[in-house]
């Protein structure tokens, strides 16, 4: 079923092995004893696997591929890894010019690294898939038993199978394959009610896609198996649908789709829609609003984004479950729901237009081909796209994306080659007049010959990063001071387990009533400082340790002594005024911040800025020069002129130099003295000068 070579059979086991491991295994272990669900253990589970994959890559596959002389790269694989590494170069070096996060810029960078590695591999595996239609029924029915028994074990399905749920739904349509489809629309049903309004809006978006490839196509049938299953799903909704969540116990309007349902509708609302009503909606035009101000009037911020890490001011969120997921506290948060919104903020236009172009080719191949196998890799990475829109942390950091990427381009390139192609096309001229494949010694010489240019990049990089630290960077100090949150009990009463569960809880509470405007107007004003109100809570920060009662609030400021100040009149505004304001007196200050302590600067750290500086000029250069590889089409080799032609060579001709050959002229013309040959007679001797002659 799948075809590969031998490194890239192991390499497949391995990326799924670990894959399934880290996020079945994991979800559960999450859940059932830590009691994390939902999207709490979603940051450790992605770590896990970008360890083990990082331990794998280092270690196992990159020696492999290495010292596997046919591995090649298209020319297509080049300009995915220029494009990548110039991605990744200009949007760390922007990251630390405007002091991101180093956490989130860490984390960002090792996404894109993992993803493309994840592609390079997988092309030098050349691991594609043949479809075989009789397995789509008991691979439906399999993956269908595991959805549901991991929505009922842990309430939470990996979001990788749910779009390969999805895509074998698009491929049974495009087949027009009746009784698959009849088995998949029971379990697809009940994961788009008990799940959320991505994979609702993910299956409409991509039915409407796959009709308009149908209808390009004229392919008539599977249209018409469309409006017969949805008819019949529709029907036997109207008809068992009520009865069957009674059965299981499931209010359809307390699930997260009938919430967000009745939401819309108004239902319960004599106004009609109210968008406050569902915090989570609000939430998302929140984002954005947001995103439009932190760009502002610059430009360069909206070609090329707020670089890796950014992060957006939330305090005015009123979306808990976002804001308590941040790392770092209520105000600044890295997640950025909409698709546009996140690619704009963090890459900017450029980024934006990548993966535009992505979706572009997808659509477009798949009106192009009729391979199947093909067409099943395009529609299952044209709904992870589609359901990166709403939530947009899916489209970069899942593996699945990468992987069909890398097995589309392969698919292609088999099908060009072999006989089961039914359609295939022609290299263009200017295709024909490139050099196609690179071994890995050609990417070592590409390198090689415009090492100056990377060297320029590099150099260009760590001087902009030694101005910025020096000449432009303002030397930031940070003053920190911790709160404890203790249960609220009565003075004869001892504290009981459900008591400190309970403060835990508060602790989110209080780190958004730290920021908001009751605590800090009246901290502006016991400080008497020029300082706005907006200025104050994007200075703050608070940060809590999972389980824990202490949360602890920073201020950086370029004034140490104001530091101090803010950071120490916001704490005792803030235990001075939870008891009027919660009714409860369970706060109290365990350490001031002291000016002692913020004696040295925390941001910029010249050694580390630097190093990331030379980071991202080395990517960016890399990517610079395999682009430049990539655009140049002239022929330099006998071998590019003989796959253009496509005729064998029979022999060159050297032409020399202009000057070479003028100076070579000249030599020929000009006079040359006669040789002197002395001639010898029989029985004469050297010794006789007399009897020599000149001729």
């Amino acid at each position: 079923m799948f075809y590969y070579n031998r490194t890239g059979k192991m390499w497949l086991y391995y990326l799924w092995g670990v894959y399934f491991i880290t996020n079945i295994a994991g979800a559960v272990l999450f859940k059932q004893v830590l009691g994390m669900g939902g999207f709490s253990h979603t940051p450790y589970i992605r770590g896990m696997f970008i360890l083990f994959l990082v331990l794998g890559i280092t270690f196992i596959w990159v020696p492999l591929y290495m010292l596997n002389r046919q591995a090649e790269l298209k020319r297509g694989d080049l300009a995915t890894v220029a494009l990548i590494s110039m991605l990744i170069g200009y949007s760390v070096i922007i990251g630390l010019a405007n002091a991101n996060t180093w956490t989130y810029i860490l984390s960002d960078t090792a996404y894109l690294i993992t993803g493309l590695a994840i592609y390079l591999l997988t092309r030098f595996g050349g691991i594609h898939l043949r479809m075989r239609d009789q397995y789509l029924a008991p691979a439906s029915a399999v993956l269908a038993v595991l959805l549901l028994g991991l929505y009922f074990l842990s309430s939470w399905v990996p979001v990788t199978l749910l779009v390969v749920f999805v895509g074998l739904f698009l491929y049974a349509l495009y087949t027009a394959r009746t009784g698959v489809l009849l088995l998949q629309l029971g379990p697809l049903a009940f994961l788009l009610i008990s799940s959320n309004r991505s994979l609702l809006l993910t299956v409409m978006v991509m039915v409407l896609v796959l009709m308009i490839v149908m209808l390009v196509k004229n392919c008539w049938k599977p249209i018409l198996t469309l409006v017969f299953a949805f008819s019949f799903a529709g029907l036997a909704a109207v008809l068992a649908g009520g009865s069957v969540l009674e059965m299981l116990n499931i209010d359809f309007y307390e699930t997260a789709l009938g919430s967000r349902i009745e939401v819309m509708m108004g239902m319960g609302s004599s106004s009609g829609v109210n968008l406050d009503e569902d915090v989570t909606i609000a939430q998302r035009l929140y984002e954005v609003e947001m995103i439009v101000e932190t760009l502002g009037n610059n430009p360069l911020y909206w070609l090329f984004g707020y670089g890796a890490g950014g992060t957006i001011d939330m305090s005015g969120s009123m979306d808990p479950s976002v804001t308590s997921a941040a790392l770092l506290g209520m105000t600044e948060v890295h997640n950025v729901h909409f698709l546009h919104g996140a690619l704009l903020f963090r890459y900017g236009l450029f980024g934006a237009a990548v993966v535009a172009g992505l979706v572009w080719r997808l659509f477009t191949t798949s009106i192009k081909y009729d391979d199947r196998s093909l067409m099943l890799a395009n529609l299952t990475a044209l709904s992870l796209v589609v359901y990166s829109y709403s939530s947009s942390s899916y489209l970069l950091v899942e593996p699945l994306l990468w992987f069909l990427l890398a097995w589309r381009t392969t698919r292609i390139e088999w099908g060009q080659t072999h006989e089961e192609a039914v359609a295939s096309r022609p290299l263009s001229k200017k295709e024909g007049a490139m050099k196609e494949s690179f071994r890995i010694q050609d990417l070592m010489y590409i390198v090689q010959k415009r090492i100056k240019l990377l060297a320029l990049v590099v150099i260009t990089a760590l001087s902009a990063g030694a101005v910025y630290i020096w000449f432009i960077a303002e030397p930031q100090y940070e003053a920190s001071t911790q709160i404890l949150v203790t249960p609220a009990i009565g003075d004869d009463q001892a504290p009981v387990s459900e008591d400190w569960q309970s403060s835990r809880e508060l602790v989110n509470t209080y780190n958004t009533l730290l920021t908001s405007p009751a605590i800090i107007e009246p901290a502006v004003q016991e400080l008497n400082t020029s300082r706005t109100e907006e200025d104050i809570q994007r200075q703050l920060t608070v940060t809590t340790e999972n389980e824990s009662q202490i949360a602890t609030v920073s201020v950086r400021d370029a004034d140490p002594e104001a530091a101090v100040a803010i950071v120490n009149t916001v704490t005792e505004t803030f235990e001075q005024k939870v008891p009027s304001i919660m009714n409860v007196d369970n706060v109290s200050i365990l350490s001031k911040a002291e000016l002692k302590d913020v004696s040295q600067p925390v941001s910029p750290q010249p050694l580390l800025h630097l190093a990331v500086a030379l980071f991202g000029g080395a990517l960016g250069g890399l990517g610079l020069i395999l682009l430049l590889e990539v655009m140049n089409n002239k022929i330099k080799t006998e071998e590019e002129l003989e796959a253009v032609l496509g005729l064998p060579i029979l022999g060159s001709v050297n032409i020399p130099l202009e000057k070479d050959f003028i100076r070579k002229t000249d030599e020929e013309m000009s006079p040359q003295p006669m040789p002197v040959i002395p001639i010898r007679k029989n029985g004469d001797t050297d010794q006789n000068p007399e009897m020599k002659q000149k001729v």
